[in-house]
């Protein structure tokens, strides 16, 4: 060590040390929002969409969500595509 650190280690000489302002991380919003209805989990459609997604994990040896999350299904369910190009303008889609 220097000899200039003897009277800070011993106590004798004092160093401030810089204190840097902590930030704070903001997330950036995609703007494709899925508003999810709460009785969208409790209907016979909803129920199906979640059966057939299981069905498809189970067939490809995945996890359900792997195949589509809640939310894309909760959109499928609220907006209840009839072609494939309104399918592919669900957010969160990642098959389209």
């Amino acid at each position: 060590m220097d000899p200039s650190c003897k009277p800070i280690l011993n106590g004798a000489q004092s160093r401030r040390l810089r204190q840097f302002e902590k930030t704070r991380k903001t997330r950036k919003s995609s703007g494709n929002k899925i508003k999810v209805s709460p009785d969208a989990t409790y209907t016979p459609l909803f129920d199906a969409l979640r059966l057939h997604r299981s069905q498809l994990a189970q067939q490809q040896a995945v996890l359900p969500y792997v195949i589509l999350h809640d939310k894309p299904l909760h959109a499928i369910y609220e907006m209840r595509p009839e072609s494939t190009a309104q399918f592919a303008d669900i957010p969160g889609n990642r098959s389209a």
